[in-house]
Protein backbone atom coordinates (compact mmCIF):
# COMPACT_ATOMS: atom_id res chain seq x y z
CA UNK A 1 0.00 0.00 0.00
CA UNK A 2 2.99 2.03 0.74
CA UNK A 3 4.42 1.31 -2.52
CA UNK A 4 1.14 2.27 -4.16
CA UNK A 5 0.95 5.91 -2.63
CA UNK A 6 4.66 6.48 -3.79
CA UNK A 7 3.81 5.86 -6.95
CA UNK A 8 0.93 8.26 -6.92
CA UNK A 9 3.21 10.85 -5.45
CA UNK A 10 5.72 10.11 -8.39
CA UNK A 11 3.53 10.54 -11.50
CA UNK A 12 2.72 14.67 -10.84
CA UNK A 13 6.48 14.90 -10.75
CA UNK A 14 6.76 13.30 -13.58
CA UNK A 15 3.51 15.23 -15.42
CA UNK A 16 5.76 18.58 -14.61
CA UNK A 17 9.00 17.70 -15.51
CA UNK A 18 7.40 16.57 -18.94
CA UNK A 19 5.27 19.92 -18.80
CA UNK A 20 8.64 21.74 -18.39
CA UNK A 21 10.21 19.54 -20.88
CA UNK A 22 8.23 20.44 -23.37
CA UNK A 23 8.05 24.08 -22.57
CA UNK A 24 11.04 25.16 -22.09
CA UNK A 25 13.51 22.25 -23.30
CA UNK A 26 11.99 22.35 -27.30
CA UNK A 27 13.45 25.56 -28.97
CA UNK A 28 10.90 27.76 -30.51
CA UNK A 29 10.62 27.69 -34.23
CA UNK A 30 10.07 31.21 -34.45
CA UNK A 31 12.55 32.21 -31.57
CA UNK A 32 15.12 34.18 -32.96
CA UNK A 33 13.38 34.36 -36.24
CA UNK A 34 13.34 38.08 -37.50
CA UNK A 35 9.47 39.40 -37.27
CA UNK A 36 7.72 40.50 -40.77
CA UNK A 37 7.26 43.79 -40.93
CA UNK A 38 3.35 44.55 -41.53
CA UNK A 39 2.63 45.65 -45.49
CA UNK A 40 3.30 49.02 -46.58
CA UNK A 41 0.25 50.91 -47.37
CA UNK A 42 -0.25 51.80 -50.76
CA UNK A 43 -1.30 55.55 -51.59
CA UNK A 44 -2.43 56.25 -54.56
CA UNK A 45 -0.96 59.07 -56.25
CA UNK A 46 -2.76 62.72 -56.16
CA UNK A 47 -5.16 62.81 -59.13
CA UNK A 48 -4.33 65.52 -62.17
CA UNK A 49 -6.28 68.47 -62.23
CA UNK A 50 -8.48 67.88 -65.36
CA UNK A 51 -7.45 70.01 -68.07
CA UNK A 52 -9.05 73.22 -68.93
CA UNK A 53 -12.52 72.55 -71.35
CA UNK A 54 -12.47 74.23 -74.80
CA UNK A 55 -14.67 76.64 -75.64
CA UNK A 56 -17.62 75.42 -77.47
CA UNK A 57 -17.00 76.53 -80.94
CA UNK A 58 -19.67 78.99 -82.17
CA UNK A 59 -21.13 78.09 -85.34
CA UNK A 60 -22.00 81.46 -87.85
CA UNK A 61 -23.41 82.34 -91.01
CA UNK A 62 -21.88 84.95 -93.83
CA UNK A 63 -22.12 87.88 -91.47
CA UNK A 64 -19.99 89.27 -88.66
CA UNK A 65 -19.78 88.86 -84.93
CA UNK A 66 -19.64 92.46 -82.45
CA UNK A 67 -19.50 91.88 -78.69
CA UNK A 68 -18.35 93.91 -75.61
CA UNK A 69 -15.02 93.10 -74.37
CA UNK A 70 -15.01 91.01 -71.09
CA UNK A 71 -11.59 92.76 -69.87
CA UNK A 72 -11.51 95.96 -69.21
CA UNK A 73 -8.64 98.72 -70.03
CA UNK A 74 -7.79 102.25 -69.20
CA UNK A 75 -7.59 104.61 -72.18
CA UNK A 76 -4.19 103.12 -73.11
CA UNK A 77 -5.17 99.81 -73.71
CA UNK A 78 -3.75 98.36 -70.25
CA UNK A 79 -5.16 96.74 -67.29
CA UNK A 80 -2.96 98.86 -64.97
CA UNK A 81 -0.18 101.22 -66.26
CA UNK A 82 -0.03 102.21 -69.70
CA UNK A 83 -0.30 99.75 -72.36
CA UNK A 84 0.58 99.51 -75.70
CA UNK A 85 -3.00 101.13 -77.05
CA UNK A 86 -4.75 99.46 -80.18
CA UNK A 87 -2.46 96.47 -80.30
CA UNK A 88 -3.17 95.97 -76.51
CA UNK A 89 -6.76 96.75 -77.64
CA UNK A 90 -6.82 93.98 -80.55
CA UNK A 91 -4.93 91.16 -78.32
CA UNK A 92 -7.43 91.43 -75.98
CA UNK A 93 -10.40 91.35 -78.24
CA UNK A 94 -8.65 88.25 -80.07
CA UNK A 95 -8.29 86.27 -76.51
CA UNK A 96 -11.43 87.29 -75.04
CA UNK A 97 -13.09 86.30 -79.12
CA UNK A 98 -11.56 82.56 -78.68
CA UNK A 99 -12.67 82.07 -75.07
CA UNK A 100 -16.15 82.89 -76.24
CA UNK A 101 -15.66 80.00 -78.62
CA UNK A 102 -15.83 82.51 -82.09
CA UNK A 103 -13.19 81.87 -85.04
CA UNK A 104 -11.71 84.17 -87.27
CA UNK A 105 -9.93 87.31 -86.62
CA UNK A 106 -10.83 90.08 -84.26
CA UNK A 107 -9.82 93.57 -83.63
CA UNK A 108 -10.72 96.32 -81.76
CA UNK A 109 -13.55 98.53 -83.17
CA UNK A 110 -12.52 101.87 -81.77
CA UNK A 111 -11.81 104.91 -83.68
CA UNK A 112 -7.87 106.34 -82.76
CA UNK A 113 -8.52 109.84 -84.81
CA UNK A 114 -5.71 108.62 -87.03
CA UNK A 115 -5.63 105.37 -89.08
CA UNK A 116 -8.44 103.61 -87.11
CA UNK A 117 -11.03 105.73 -88.40
CA UNK A 118 -13.66 105.43 -91.39
CA UNK A 119 -12.18 105.18 -94.40
CA UNK A 120 -8.95 105.26 -93.06
CA UNK A 121 -6.06 102.22 -93.67
CA UNK A 122 -6.87 100.72 -90.61
CA UNK A 123 -10.52 101.10 -90.21
CA UNK A 124 -12.33 97.86 -89.59
CA UNK A 125 -16.03 97.59 -90.24
CA UNK A 126 -16.98 96.97 -94.09
CA UNK A 127 -19.14 98.40 -96.25
CA UNK A 128 -22.10 95.85 -97.38
CA UNK A 129 -21.20 93.28 -94.75
CA UNK A 130 -23.83 92.65 -92.77
CA UNK A 131 -22.83 92.79 -88.28
CA UNK A 132 -24.33 90.29 -85.45
CA UNK A 133 -24.20 90.55 -81.96
CA UNK A 134 -23.29 87.36 -79.77
CA UNK A 135 -27.44 86.73 -79.61
CA UNK A 136 -26.86 86.70 -83.86
CA UNK A 137 -29.55 89.41 -83.87
CA UNK A 138 -29.06 91.47 -86.92
CA UNK A 139 -27.09 94.67 -85.39
CA UNK A 140 -26.94 96.62 -89.09
CA UNK A 141 -25.45 95.88 -92.29
CA UNK A 142 -22.69 98.25 -92.37
CA UNK A 143 -23.24 101.64 -95.05
CA UNK A 144 -21.16 103.84 -96.54
CA UNK A 145 -21.14 107.23 -94.06
CA UNK A 146 -19.63 109.18 -96.57
CA UNK A 147 -23.19 108.97 -98.27
CA UNK A 148 -21.40 108.77 -101.96
CA UNK A 149 -19.49 111.64 -102.08
CA UNK A 150 -16.50 110.07 -102.39
CA UNK A 151 -14.53 107.94 -100.51
CA UNK A 152 -15.69 105.09 -98.50
CA UNK A 153 -16.88 105.61 -94.37
CA UNK A 154 -17.76 102.34 -93.73
CA UNK A 155 -19.94 102.63 -90.67
CA UNK A 156 -22.85 100.80 -88.73
CA UNK A 157 -25.40 103.75 -88.43
CA UNK A 158 -25.75 106.01 -91.49
CA UNK A 159 -24.60 109.46 -89.91
CA UNK A 160 -26.98 110.99 -92.61
CA UNK A 161 -29.99 108.98 -91.47
CA UNK A 162 -31.59 107.88 -88.19
CA UNK A 163 -28.68 106.71 -86.51
CA UNK A 164 -30.43 103.65 -85.04
CA UNK A 165 -29.44 100.08 -84.75
CA UNK A 166 -31.44 96.94 -85.60
CA UNK A 167 -30.44 95.50 -82.33
CA UNK A 168 -28.30 96.67 -79.68
CA UNK A 169 -24.59 94.95 -79.08
CA UNK A 170 -25.35 94.09 -75.98
CA UNK A 171 -28.04 93.76 -73.76
CA UNK A 172 -26.76 95.03 -70.58
CA UNK A 173 -26.06 98.52 -69.71
CA UNK A 174 -21.92 98.42 -70.18
CA UNK A 175 -20.11 101.84 -70.89
CA UNK A 176 -17.46 101.53 -73.57
CA UNK A 177 -14.33 103.17 -75.15
CA UNK A 178 -15.45 104.19 -78.79
CA UNK A 179 -13.26 107.45 -79.40
CA UNK A 180 -16.21 108.27 -81.80
CA UNK A 181 -18.69 110.91 -82.39
CA UNK A 182 -22.80 110.74 -82.11
CA UNK A 183 -22.75 109.99 -85.72
CA UNK A 184 -20.37 106.76 -85.36
CA UNK A 185 -17.26 108.85 -87.18
CA UNK A 186 -14.41 109.60 -85.19
CA UNK A 187 -13.85 112.28 -82.43
CA UNK A 188 -10.67 114.11 -81.13
CA UNK A 189 -11.21 112.67 -77.65
CA UNK A 190 -9.73 109.21 -77.77
CA UNK A 191 -6.95 109.39 -75.13
CA UNK A 192 -4.16 110.62 -77.28
CA UNK A 193 -5.10 107.78 -79.98
CA UNK A 194 -5.27 105.32 -76.96
CA UNK A 195 -1.86 105.50 -75.43
CA UNK A 196 -2.06 107.55 -72.66
CA UNK A 197 -4.05 107.90 -69.18
CA UNK A 198 -4.40 111.19 -69.23
CA UNK A 199 -6.79 113.30 -70.89
CA UNK A 200 -10.13 112.33 -71.99
CA UNK A 201 -12.07 109.72 -74.45
CA UNK A 202 -14.96 109.87 -75.68
CA UNK A 203 -17.83 106.26 -74.68
CA UNK A 204 -21.10 105.14 -75.19
CA UNK A 205 -23.41 102.86 -73.86
CA UNK A 206 -23.44 99.69 -75.30
CA UNK A 207 -26.91 98.63 -74.40
CA UNK A 208 -28.33 101.45 -76.66
CA UNK A 209 -29.23 101.22 -80.34
CA UNK A 210 -29.07 104.89 -80.86
CA UNK A 211 -26.08 107.46 -81.33
CA UNK A 212 -25.87 106.50 -77.55
CA UNK A 213 -23.65 103.95 -78.36
CA UNK A 214 -21.10 105.64 -79.51
CA UNK A 215 -21.13 108.94 -77.32
CA UNK A 216 -22.99 109.58 -74.40
CA UNK A 217 -23.14 112.80 -75.00
CA UNK A 218 -25.62 112.87 -78.12
CA UNK A 219 -28.75 112.92 -75.70
CA UNK A 220 -29.81 116.80 -75.53
CA UNK A 221 -29.91 116.02 -71.87
CA UNK A 222 -26.45 116.02 -71.93
CA UNK A 223 -23.70 117.79 -72.29
CA UNK A 224 -21.37 117.14 -75.35
CA UNK A 225 -18.62 118.66 -73.28
CA UNK A 226 -19.42 117.07 -69.77
CA UNK A 227 -16.53 115.13 -68.10
CA UNK A 228 -15.75 112.93 -65.15
CA UNK A 229 -15.58 109.49 -63.86
CA UNK A 230 -19.22 108.67 -63.35
CA UNK A 231 -21.34 107.13 -66.49
CA UNK A 232 -24.45 109.51 -65.64
CA UNK A 233 -24.86 112.32 -68.60
CA UNK A 234 -21.08 112.30 -68.95
CA UNK A 235 -19.64 112.20 -72.78
CA UNK A 236 -15.98 111.85 -72.17
CA UNK A 237 -14.45 109.65 -69.64
CA UNK A 238 -11.17 110.03 -67.79
CA UNK A 239 -8.96 107.93 -69.36
CA UNK A 240 -6.93 106.65 -66.56
CA UNK A 241 -10.62 105.07 -65.41
CA UNK A 242 -10.90 101.21 -66.84
CA UNK A 243 -14.01 100.51 -69.37
CA UNK A 244 -14.26 97.13 -71.98
CA UNK A 245 -14.37 98.23 -75.48
CA UNK A 246 -16.24 97.04 -78.76
CA UNK A 247 -14.87 94.26 -80.59
CA UNK A 248 -14.99 92.94 -83.78
CA UNK A 249 -14.68 90.36 -86.38
CA UNK A 250 -12.58 91.32 -89.41
CA UNK A 251 -12.14 88.35 -90.74
CA UNK A 252 -14.63 85.24 -91.11
CA UNK A 253 -13.80 81.20 -91.01
CA UNK A 254 -14.08 79.92 -94.19
CA UNK A 255 -17.01 78.29 -94.87
CA UNK A 256 -17.06 74.19 -95.04
CA UNK A 257 -17.07 71.99 -97.79
CA UNK A 258 -14.74 71.51 -100.76
CA UNK A 259 -12.32 74.37 -101.59
CA UNK A 260 -9.16 75.69 -103.93
CA UNK A 261 -6.47 77.91 -103.71
CA UNK A 262 -5.89 81.26 -105.55
CA UNK A 263 -2.31 82.94 -104.92
CA UNK A 264 -0.74 85.77 -105.93
CA UNK A 265 2.82 85.04 -107.31
CA UNK A 266 6.18 85.96 -105.85
CA UNK A 267 7.93 86.50 -109.11
CA UNK A 268 7.25 88.55 -111.99
CA UNK A 269 7.14 86.67 -115.64
CA UNK A 270 7.36 87.77 -119.64
CA UNK A 271 4.27 88.69 -120.82
CA UNK A 272 5.18 87.61 -124.17
CA UNK A 273 5.42 83.68 -123.32
CA UNK A 274 2.01 82.79 -124.36
CA UNK A 275 -0.77 81.10 -122.77
CA UNK A 276 1.17 77.77 -121.96
CA UNK A 277 4.18 79.79 -120.40
CA UNK A 278 1.97 81.72 -117.96
CA UNK A 279 0.76 78.28 -116.88
CA UNK A 280 4.06 76.62 -116.83
CA UNK A 281 5.22 80.04 -114.84
CA UNK A 282 2.15 79.35 -112.16
CA UNK A 283 2.85 75.72 -111.62
CA UNK A 284 6.91 76.63 -111.08
CA UNK A 285 5.17 79.03 -108.57
CA UNK A 286 3.11 76.91 -106.85
CA UNK A 287 5.93 74.51 -106.51
CA UNK A 288 8.20 77.39 -104.73
CA UNK A 289 5.54 77.92 -102.75
CA UNK A 290 4.82 74.36 -101.44
CA UNK A 291 1.22 73.62 -103.07
CA UNK A 292 0.68 70.58 -104.17
CA UNK A 293 -1.89 69.94 -107.68
CA UNK A 294 -2.12 71.77 -110.82
CA UNK A 295 -2.50 75.54 -110.79
CA UNK A 296 -3.29 77.86 -114.15
CA UNK A 297 -3.04 81.46 -114.90
CA UNK A 298 -6.36 83.59 -114.49
CA UNK A 299 -5.89 85.42 -117.89
CA UNK A 300 -8.31 86.05 -120.40
CA UNK A 301 -7.57 84.82 -124.12
CA UNK A 302 -9.31 84.12 -127.50
CA UNK A 303 -9.08 80.68 -126.17
CA UNK A 304 -9.54 80.61 -122.21
CA UNK A 305 -12.65 82.81 -121.68
CA UNK A 306 -15.28 83.07 -118.65
CA UNK A 307 -18.07 84.15 -120.77
CA UNK A 308 -19.27 85.46 -124.14
CA UNK A 309 -22.01 87.84 -123.02
CA UNK A 310 -21.67 89.75 -119.71
CA UNK A 311 -21.53 87.87 -116.67
CA UNK A 312 -22.30 85.03 -118.64
CA UNK A 313 -25.90 86.71 -119.38
CA UNK A 314 -28.13 83.95 -120.51
CA UNK A 315 -26.64 80.83 -119.46
CA UNK A 316 -27.51 78.69 -116.92
CA UNK A 317 -23.89 76.59 -116.32
CA UNK A 318 -20.47 77.11 -117.56
CA UNK A 319 -21.37 76.25 -121.46
CA UNK A 320 -20.11 79.87 -122.24
CA UNK A 321 -16.92 79.20 -120.83
CA UNK A 322 -13.41 77.56 -122.51
CA UNK A 323 -10.29 76.16 -120.78
CA UNK A 324 -11.31 78.35 -117.93
CA UNK A 325 -9.74 78.32 -115.04
CA UNK A 326 -12.65 78.79 -112.07
CA UNK A 327 -14.47 76.10 -111.22
CA UNK A 328 -18.63 76.61 -111.26
CA UNK A 329 -19.80 76.91 -106.98
CA UNK A 330 -16.42 76.46 -105.13
CA UNK A 331 -15.06 78.32 -102.20
CA UNK A 332 -12.17 79.66 -102.90
CA UNK A 333 -9.35 81.12 -100.85
CA UNK A 334 -6.37 83.10 -100.50
CA UNK A 335 -2.50 81.24 -100.35
CA UNK A 336 -2.80 80.93 -96.78
CA UNK A 337 -5.39 77.98 -96.90
CA UNK A 338 -7.83 80.51 -94.50
CA UNK A 339 -9.05 83.56 -95.82
CA UNK A 340 -12.06 83.16 -97.68
CA UNK A 341 -12.27 85.04 -100.77
CA UNK A 342 -15.08 84.15 -102.14
CA UNK A 343 -17.46 81.62 -103.76
CA UNK A 344 -18.45 81.20 -107.78
CA UNK A 345 -21.23 80.91 -109.02
CA UNK A 346 -22.68 78.54 -111.22
CA UNK A 347 -21.00 80.17 -114.02
CA UNK A 348 -17.27 79.61 -112.82
CA UNK A 349 -17.23 83.46 -111.81
CA UNK A 350 -17.73 86.32 -109.15
CA UNK A 351 -20.31 88.55 -110.49
CA UNK A 352 -19.10 91.85 -110.08
CA UNK A 353 -22.24 93.23 -112.14
CA UNK A 354 -21.15 96.49 -113.85
CA UNK A 355 -18.11 96.40 -111.55
CA UNK A 356 -18.97 98.42 -108.40
CA UNK A 357 -20.43 95.04 -107.09
CA UNK A 358 -18.54 93.29 -104.27
CA UNK A 359 -18.48 89.72 -105.01
CA UNK A 360 -15.98 87.75 -102.86
CA UNK A 361 -15.11 88.63 -99.05
CA UNK A 362 -11.62 89.52 -99.74
CA UNK A 363 -9.09 90.50 -102.61
CA UNK A 364 -7.07 87.16 -104.17
CA UNK A 365 -3.91 88.33 -102.39
CA UNK A 366 -5.20 90.45 -100.20
CA UNK A 367 -2.69 93.22 -100.99
CA UNK A 368 -2.62 96.47 -102.91
CA UNK A 369 -0.49 94.95 -105.50
CA UNK A 370 -1.39 94.37 -109.29
CA UNK A 371 -1.13 92.05 -111.68
CA UNK A 372 -1.68 91.19 -115.26
CA UNK A 373 -5.44 89.60 -116.38
CA UNK A 374 -6.24 90.13 -119.46
CA UNK A 375 -9.73 90.25 -118.22
CA UNK A 376 -12.83 92.25 -118.04
CA UNK A 377 -14.55 93.42 -115.50
CA UNK A 378 -17.62 91.55 -117.14
CA UNK A 379 -16.11 88.68 -117.71
CA UNK A 380 -15.91 88.73 -121.53
CA UNK A 381 -12.40 87.97 -123.06
CA UNK A 382 -10.81 88.69 -126.15
CA UNK A 383 -12.82 92.01 -126.96
CA UNK A 384 -10.08 93.78 -127.67
CA UNK A 385 -7.03 92.06 -128.16
CA UNK A 386 -4.32 94.55 -127.30
CA UNK A 387 -5.56 94.37 -123.74
CA UNK A 388 -4.82 90.74 -123.29
CA UNK A 389 -1.42 91.45 -125.37
CA UNK A 390 -2.47 89.65 -128.77
CA UNK A 391 -2.82 86.21 -126.56
CA UNK A 392 0.31 87.11 -124.87
CA UNK A 393 2.39 86.87 -127.53
CA UNK A 394 3.81 90.09 -128.59
CA UNK A 395 7.20 91.31 -127.65
CA UNK A 396 6.32 95.15 -128.58
CA UNK A 397 6.55 97.38 -125.32
CA UNK A 398 4.74 100.43 -126.32
CA UNK A 399 1.90 97.90 -128.73
CA UNK A 400 -0.45 98.00 -125.88
CA UNK A 401 -1.51 98.79 -121.98
CA UNK A 402 -2.77 95.21 -121.02
CA UNK A 403 -5.77 95.08 -117.86
CA UNK A 404 -4.62 95.02 -114.64
CA UNK A 405 -6.12 93.79 -111.37
CA UNK A 406 -5.75 94.68 -107.45
CA UNK A 407 -5.13 92.36 -104.74
CA UNK A 408 -6.91 93.94 -102.04
CA UNK A 409 -10.18 94.72 -104.55
CA UNK A 410 -13.52 92.77 -103.90
CA UNK A 411 -15.38 94.30 -106.29
CA UNK A 412 -14.61 94.09 -110.55
CA UNK A 413 -11.15 95.70 -109.50
CA UNK A 414 -9.69 92.65 -108.98
CA UNK A 415 -9.50 91.65 -112.32
CA UNK A 416 -9.90 95.19 -114.02
CA UNK A 417 -8.49 97.59 -112.56
CA UNK A 418 -7.26 99.79 -115.31
CA UNK A 419 -5.20 99.57 -118.25
CA UNK A 420 -1.14 99.61 -116.99
CA UNK A 421 1.36 101.54 -119.81
CA UNK A 422 3.78 100.71 -116.95
CA UNK A 423 3.05 96.45 -117.42
CA UNK A 424 3.07 96.92 -121.16
CA UNK A 425 2.83 93.70 -123.64
CA UNK A 426 6.70 93.60 -124.01
CA UNK A 427 7.44 93.42 -120.22
CA UNK A 428 7.01 92.02 -117.05
CA UNK A 429 4.44 90.85 -114.33
CA UNK A 430 2.68 89.19 -111.27
CA UNK A 431 0.26 86.64 -112.09
CA UNK A 432 -2.72 85.19 -110.13
CA UNK A 433 -2.81 81.20 -110.12
CA UNK A 434 -5.75 79.49 -109.63
CA UNK A 435 -5.94 75.87 -108.13
CA UNK A 436 -7.63 73.41 -110.53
Amino acid sequence: MLAGLKKLLYLPLVLVLVFATGCFGEKNEDEDSPSTPPPEEVVDPPASPPPPSEPTIVEQGDYRFVFVSTTEVNGSGAITGTGAGLADMDSLCQSDAEDLGLQGEFKAFIADGANRIPGGSDWVIVTGKEYRNLAKQIINVAVDGNAGAGGDLSVLADPGGSGELTNSIHDQPVFVWTGMESNGLESINNCTGWTSTSGYGDHGKASLAGFEMWDLGYSSGWSNYANGNDDTGNALKNCDAVKPIYCVQTLQPPPDGSWKRIFLTTNTTALNVGLSGLDSFCASEASGQGFTGTYKALVGTNTRTACTAGSCAGATGMEQSSDWVLQANMNYRQADGYTHIGTTNEHGIFDFGDGSTSAIEYGFSGTSETYVTGIPNTWVSGTTDYNRCLDFTINNPGAAAPTIGRGNATDGKAIQDSFSPAKNCGGTSKLICVEQ
